[in-house]
């Protein structure tokens, strides 16, 4: 098996895992479940056996990046309480990952992010974090990295 073999079987493998995953918990696989198809397909029909190697680089395209979505959080909801400065935050979590959710008041070039304070919790593929921001701050902005 060549060294591109070895890195497709890798790619399969984390793809497969994840389609499980992410399936299992109600998040859209579509894009995924195509990538992992290219990968499955082993010839374009019974007399032409060789696909080329433009193909195969489409397939790790799809892949990689149906990969990284799978495995970057998308914020989905966030409700603030104006009565008590509450901030709840929620986005899709895969099980097996961990999370830390950021905040900021500006989205300026070179601002730094905080990391919100506490902890979330994850119900039925749904992260949720809850925390109060200062007084007197009326813009917010949220991201969540995905922490290895």
């Amino acid at each position: 098996m060549s060294q591109n073999g070895v890195e497709d079987y890798g790619y399969a493998e984390i793809l497969e895992n994840l389609i499980e995953e992410a399936e299992a918990i109600g998040l859209n696989t579509g894009e995924a479940v195509a990538a992992m198809a290219m990968f499955q397909r082993q010839s374009p029909n019974p007399v032409n056996w060789r696909l080329s190697d433009a193909y195969w680089e489409d397939a790790r395209q799809a892949a990689a990046k149906a990969i990284v979505n799978l495995v970057t959080p998308q914020i989905i909801a966030f409700e603030f309480d104006s009565s008590t400065n509450t901030v709840t935050v929620s986005w899709s979590a895969l099980p097996s990952s961990n999370y830390q959710l950021y905040n900021s008041d500006s989205l300026v070039t070179g601002i730094q992010w905080s990391a919100a304070p506490g902890s979330y919790t994850v119900t039925a593929g749904t992260a949720t974090q809850t925390f109060t921001i200062e007084s007197g701050v009326t813009t917010q902005f949220f991201k969540v990295k995905t922490l290895q």
